[in-house]
């Protein structure tokens, strides 16, 4: 399991220890890569499509949010005139790989118990602030909210978890509870967004 939090540990434990990583070309049927497009929304302000044919979804984001290199997720998007690298302030998009399994085997319950499991670990004086189901088409969803401090700096760190067609999806705002307004109206249109390409 590596360090990005999102082990997903009582998946390894129903599956006998064998871990999870992010989805990598290496691992997908179809080598093409994810795509980006500019177009302006209906706002009038431009957004960027992402569109990822591996792994079957695509979405939309401010076209001035900057894209980021992290082998740990499919994508990584952070606020205008971010440095590569800095990872203080972020959304994420993460579909873990999972062994092979029956259909059924994965449940949202497992999902979401890893993924805060893994966060317990990683932030000090965790709370769960929200803790509910999301209405996605085509898929099983939890929305959870968790507040804690992490180098004495507090965060806030929204996140979708979902379920489609067996595959496990998380998108996420991982950052400074101050600067959580503006990356959570980024993950907000993201989800509102998404859309299912199988």
């Amino acid at each position: 399991m590596n360090k990005r939090g999102i082990g997903l540990m009582s998946l390894i434990l129903l599956f006998g220890g064998i871990a999870c990583s992010s989805t990598s070309e290496a691992t997908t049927p179809e080598k093409s890569p994810p795509t980006a497009t500019t177009e302006p929304s209906g706002k009038g302000a431009q957004t960027k499509i992402y569109e990822n044919r591996a792994a079957h979804f695509k979405l939309q984001y401010p076209a001035d949010w900057v894209s980021q290199t992290d082998p740990d997720y499919v994508l990584v998007l952070a606020p205008p005139g971010t440095s590569d690298g800095d990872k203080n302030n972020r959304v994420t998009v993460d579909v873990p790989d999972l062994p092979p399994h029956l259909p059924g085997m994965i449940t949202i319950g497992k999902v979401k118990s890893g993924y805060l499991d893994d966060l317990r670990k990683r932030l000090k004086n965790m709370k769960v602030t929200e803790d509910s189901q999301q209405s996605i088409p085509k898929a099983k969803a939890e929305r959870v909210v968790v507040t804690g401090k992490e180098n004495g700096q507090d965060r806030t760190i929204p996140a979708l978890l979902m379920i489609h067609s067996e595959r496990v999806y998380i998108i996420r705002a991982d950052t400074e509870t101050k600067n959580a307004p503006q990356a959570k109206a980024v993950w907000e249109e993201m989800i509102s967004t998404l859309q299912w390409t199988k």
